[in-house]
């Protein structure tokens, strides 16, 4: 457990000390190629620290701050055996090293740029090319072996650790990079940062989209349970089945009549339209070719046209509350689901009716 507790404390430590050197850095004057290289490579190894720490969460450590600006004294007591059933804590133990070379600098870098420092040092400090390039490669291999921590790769990690510990230089008291890297590296930074900005776009647009369409599908299965449950009165497929016996221009001569356009326009004495006729004369075809017409017509208010077509042969059928429940469904067909329709459907399913 105190191996545990050692790993988490160490990580949350350097994580701060990150944060408190990237603050400096921010500070510094006369050296702005430079120090952007370095607050990217630190950065960079924040991040990483960041997406190690979760992985120590099972280990309930107790969250603790470290002053900003203190020795970083941290070596990790890790020599002891690792769990026999916690090979993630063994793998851990194998960063001890690297750990330990990430603390002496950090902790030169905060004495390098802290207020403990001379005021005129820290702003003016500039880097000296003869070292900050191995140091600043020591902490791109320190990152990528906690990347393959992150990853719980233990083989690989192993591998990697015995590999690099073979060349990697020790001195890590200054930082160097020269100026073409340090232009290359930004450059690879900026153009990141776009193909990343790109990416999150898209990926967030596809997710409304597919959202969107996941909702739409919902609504629209809804609304066909409704129309289906409210009635199986399909006064539409009469009116088409109607509309297939016309022949040529039939009821033409009925639309242009000076009696429909009064009653079009409102100006007709009475507002019901009566077609009185002899059983087989055409008056449902005649009614379908009205209604048709009616709907077509570009309504500024809207109107909506409803039909119901009565059939002595269907008179057990076409009860009033048949009809009534065909007018809502036509209303559902035409304008979609409304909050009063569908609180009704939820309550009768609710009471089984």
């Amino acid at each position: 457990m105190a191996e545990a507790l050692g790993i988490a404390s160490s990580i949350t430590a350097l994580i701060e000390a990150s944060t408190a050197v990237i603050g400096y850095l921010k500070a510094v004057k006369d050296a702005p190629k430079e120090r952007k290289t370095l607050l990217a490579e630190i950065s960079d190894l924040k991040d990483s620290l960041l997406k190690v720490k979760p992985l120590t969460a099972p280990l309930s450590v107790p969250p603790f701050t470290v002053p900003l600006i203190i020795p970083l004294t941290l070596t990790l007591s890790l020599t002891g055996p690792a769990l026999a059933d916690d090979p993630w804590l063994a793998t851990m133990q194998t960063l001890s090293k690297p750990f330990a070379r990430l603390t002496v600098l950090l902790n030169d870098l905060q004495k390098e740029l802290g207020p403990a420092s001379s005021g005129m040092k820290r702003l003016l400090w500039k880097f000296e090319k003869e070292s900050v390039e191995d140091a600043l490669k020591e902490i791109e291999r320190i990152k990528s072996l906690m990347v393959v921590a992150a990853q719980r790769d233990n083989f690989k990690l192993s591998h990697a650790i015995q590999e690099k510990l073979t060349i990697v230089d020790t001195k890590v008291d200054d930082v160097l990079e020269s100026t073409n890297r340090i232009e290359r590296v930004a450059g690879r930074v900026d153009t990141n940062i776009v193909n990343v900005h790109s990416q999150v776009a898209h990926l967030i647009d596809g997710v409304s989209q597919i959202q969107s369409q996941g909702q739409k599908t919902q609504n629209d299965g809804l609304c066909i349970s409704i129309i289906n449950w409210f009635t199986d009165l399909n006064f539409k497929s009469v009116q088409a089945e109607k509309l297939s016996q016309q022949v040529g221009d039939t009821g033409r001569w009925f639309l242009e009549s000076e009696l429909f356009k009064e009653w079009i326009s409102g100006l007709a004495p009475s507002s019901c339209l009566w077609c009185p006729g002899n059983p087989g004369v055409g008056k449902t075809i005649l009614a379908s070719i009205i209604i048709k017409y009616l709907q077509s017509l570009d309504h500024k208010r809207k109107t909506l046209v409803l039909c119901i077509f009565c059939d002595y042969q269907f008179t057990a059928a076409q009860t009033l509350p048949n009809l009534l429940c065909s007018l809502l469904k036509q209303l559902v067909q035409a304008n979609g689901l409304s909050n009063p329709i569908t609180s009704l459907y939820n309550k009768c399913l609710h009471n089984g009716t």
